[in-house]
């Protein structure tokens, strides 16, 4: 298992489903609901990028709830 500082998450983000379309150009990967979280306290100064993959858009909302967090 992997644990987190919750306190060094600088951002959060849910990512929507997305389907590649196969086209030339179309580098991004097929997914299903995920959320991504911004870290502080990278070494070379950019942030930490965790992605947890989530069955849906509630699960995604209920864990960031759980984690603390507030929506601007």
């Amino acid at each position: 298992m992997t644990y987190i500082n919750k306190n060094k998450i600088i951002q959060a983000e849910i990512i929507e489903p997305y389907k590649n379309s196969g086209l030339i150009g179309d580098f991004a990967e097929t997914h299903g609901w995920r959320i991504v979280l911004m870290m502080d306290g990278a070494t070379d100064g950019f942030p930490v990028k965790i992605t947890i993959d989530k069955d849906s858009e509630e699960k995604c909302k209920n864990e960031l709830f759980r984690l603390g967090l507030t929506r601007v």
